[in-house]
């Protein structure tokens, strides 16, 4: 019972994972910032 239980929940996670990629909902999450282009932009000034 636990197994189906399991089962039905990550389906239901997912579908609902779909559903905000497809309306733009999900965001991205943070990224790590460009080192290369950081000592670039301070080199600059």
């Amino acid at each position: 019972m636990y197994n189906r239980l399991s089962v039905e929940v990550q389906m239901y996670s997912e579908d609902g994972a779909n559903i905000m990629i497809k309306n733009g909902w999900f965001e991205q999450p943070p990224m790590a910032s460009d080192r290369d282009e950081l000592i670039r932009k301070n080199n600059r000034l």
